[in-house]
């Protein structure tokens, strides 16, 4: 479980993509597992921690990032820089995630995230999906 409010930098993205041994350069989706989707429904689960400015950067400048998600009710805090800056760049942003744990170590999978068709839409719930490939 991460502390609340804990913002991850960039720091922690790249000392975490170090220790996986993982590069960010083919077209990725780049989770967050932080634990907070055991929260949902109580008061704490607002105090969630989120990507801070530095981690939105870090994630916003690397071309081959395509969306981003967590399993907390929002990647970021007040300011909010990761809307302000991931989805200027078309970077997709999946919040509210669950079972995040159930991919801790798995090498390789593809994730689905399917909207709704909403008409003038800015925002949609989700049905996500990770195929664990061999």
């Amino acid at each position: 479980m991460v502390a609340p409010k804990a913002g991850i930098s960039a720091e922690i993205i790249d000392r975490a993509l170090g220790e996986l041994d993982v590069s960010l350069d083919l077209e990725w989706t780049v989770f967050f597992y932080t634990g907070y989707d055991a929260k949902a429904g109580i008061p704490e689960w607002f105090n969630h921690p989120g990507l801070n400015e530095s981690g939105v950067r870090y994630l916003a400048d690397r071309k081959n990032v395509k969306a981003v998600g967590i399993d907390a009710p929002s990647i970021d805090q007040e300011p909010f820089p990761g809307y302000k800056m991931l989805l200027p760049k078309g970077i997709v942003v999946y919040e509210n995630l669950t079972n995040l744990k159930e991919l801790l170590g798995v090498k390789g999978f593809r994730f689905i995230g399917l909207p709704l068709k909403i008409e003038k839409g800015s925002a949609s719930p989700v049905r996500a999906i990770a195929i664990i490939e061999d």
